[in-house]
């Protein structure tokens, strides 16, 4: 997708289309376009997705045990996978509609609340809810402030929070 993503946009800059600016800055993750009705929106889909998440701590605890001790506990292996993709999907989708694709978010704040301590199903989803909170909270404050008047990407400043810990992570030991 990605790769479809830069060459649509590669043809749109070459033919000096002025969408491409448009494209690249939904690319870079901006919430300057958010009104307060989408972000209230966006919100409470996020608290919804986490609400629903919750109820599955069961599937989501014995999944990663793999399928033969899944099917072993009475676990609808197809209809947990599909309800969880979906939720997953539905909750992605949003975010990535208002703000732009933010995916670095989603890879840190898991693996911070894991070595934070939160390994079990609820814990770590409440956890990986709020880091990721706070990380987006931190991007938007320095994407808004640190060229003032001008927004920066909050990708950019979303990496720059996140990208230390992830090399940090894949430099440690185990």
């Amino acid at each position: 997708m990605s790769s479809l993503g830069s060459a649509v946009l590669a043809a749109l800059l070459a033919i000096g289309d002025q969408r491409s600016w448009q494209i690249l800055a939904w690319l870079g993750g901006s919430s300057s376009t958010a009104t307060s009705q989408s972000a209230l929106l966006l919100a409470g889909l996020g608290v919804a997705s986490l609400g629903l998440a919750l109820l599955f701590c069961r599937w989501l605890t014995v999944l990663p045990l793999g399928d033969g001790v899944s099917r072993s506990l009475g676990l609808p292996l197809r209809a947990s996978r599909v309800v969880m993709l979906l939720l997953c999907g539905l909750t992605t989708g949003a975010a990535s509609l208002l703000v732009g694709p933010l995916s670095f978010v989603g890879l840190v704040a898991p693996h911070i609340a894991v070595v934070a301590g939160f390994t079990r199903a609820r814990d770590h989803l409440l956890a990986s809810f709020l880091l990721g909170v706070l990380i987006m909270l931190f991007a938007d404050f320095g994407a808004r402030t640190a060229t003032f008047p001008y927004d920066l990407p909050l990708g950019f400043f979303a990496a720059l929070a996140g990208a230390p810990y992830l090399i940090w992570m894949l430099g440690r030991r185990p």
